[in-house]
C-alpha cells in the first residue's frame, strides 16, 4: 500500500509513522507533506496512491482548501486535534475521522474499514458468487440520457445528446447545450463526471467536462498542456490540465 501523510507537527507525523509501520509493515509512505500548498502541488502531479492522512488544521490553512485546488482519488482518514469539523470531512472521499493523539487501535479500525471498502477478499467468494461479481462487472453502466435544469422557476429536461459541455463557476455546476444555451444545475462536476458515458465526455480539469462533439481543434500550450478551441465558445481559455493531457490524447483515438 502506498500511503500519503498530510501534518505539519513533527511529532505527530513520527507516531503517525511509527503506528503504520507496525500495523502495515508492507506499506510504503511514499510522501510526507506539511501544507496546503505543498499537498495540492503534490496531488496535481501525483495519482499513484492508495490512501491519504489528511490533517485537518495545517500551517496555512484547512486541509479542506485542497480539494478547491486539486483532486484526491483515492480514501482518506482525517486526523485532528478537534472534533468540530467531522461533518464536513465525511463530505469528501473520507472513511474515517481520528482525534489526536492517534490511537492504535482506533487507527487499526480504520483500516479495517479501508480493507472491507477498497480491499474485498475475493479468495473468500464461493465460484458461484465470484461469477455474479464478473458479471456485475462486464455489464455496461447505464449511463445518464437527460439532465433536469432550472430556468427561473421552471424546470425542463436538457438530452445529453444536445449538451456540448459542462462547467463549473463559483462552486455552482452549468450546462452549456450545442445551440449555446447555458443551464444551471443541481449537480457537482465530480457527480457529473461519474453520470456521463467516458466514450463522449472527458473531463479536462476541475472545471470542466467537455464532449467528443464541441471540439474544433487542439493545441500546445504551457507546461506541457493542451488548449481546445470548443463550440459554443466559452469565456476563458479551455486548458487540458498537464496531469490529464496523456488519458485525453487516448480518449481522443479511440
Amino acid at each position: 500500500m502506498r500511503i500519503v501523510i498530510v501534518e505539519d507537527e513533527f511529532y505527530a507525523v513520527e507516531r503517525l509513522k511509527k503506528i503504520i509501520d507496525k500495523l502495515l509493515p508492507h506499506s510504503e509512505i511514499i510522501s510526507s507533506l506539511d501544507s496546503v500548498e505543498s499537498a495540492v502541488k503534490f496531488f496535481n502531479t501525483v495519482d499513484n496512491y492508495d490512501l491519504v492522512f489528511l490533517d485537518i488544521q495545517l500551517s496555512d490553512g484547512l486541509s479542506f482548501s485542497i480539494f478547491e485546488h486539486a483532486e484526491i482519488n483515492s480514501p482518506i482518514i482525517f486526523t485532528t486535534a478537534f472534533d468540530e469539523y467531522a461533518i464536513q470531512a465525511f463530505k469528501v472521499n473520507s472513511i474515517d475521522y481520528l482525534l489526536k493523539p492517534i490511537d492504535e487501535k482506533e487507527l487499526q479500525n480504520s483500516l479495517n474499514k479501508y480493507d472491507k471498502l477498497f480491499k474485498p477478499a475475493e479468495s473468500d467468494l464461493s465460484a458461484d458468487f465470484k461469477a455474479v461479481i464478473d458479471a456485475m462487472k462486464n455489464r455496461r453502466k447505464r449511463y445518464k440520457e437527460r439532465f433536469l435544469v432550472s430556468i427561473g422557476t421552471v424546470m425542463r429536461p436538457v438530452p445529453v445528446q444536445n449538451i456540448a459541455y459542462f462547467y463549473s463557476k463559483n462552486q455552482l455546476s452549468y450546462i452549456m447545450t450545442a445551440k449555446g444555451h447555458s443551464y444551471m444545475v443541481d449537480m457537482t462536476i465530480a457527480d457529473i463526471e461519474s453520470s456521463v458515458d467516458p466514450d463522449k465526455f472527458f473531463r479536462i480539469n476541475r472545471q470542466m467536462i467537455i464532449s467528443f462533439d464541441c471540439i474544433c481543434r487542439i493545441e500546445p500550450y504551457f507546461s506541457n498542456r493542451l488548449v481546445l478551441k470548443i463550440q459554443p465558445e466559452y469565456t476563458e481559455d479551455v486548458i487540458v490540465s498537464k496531469r490529464k493531457v496523456k488519458a485525453f490524447k487516448d480518449w481522443m483515438r479511440e
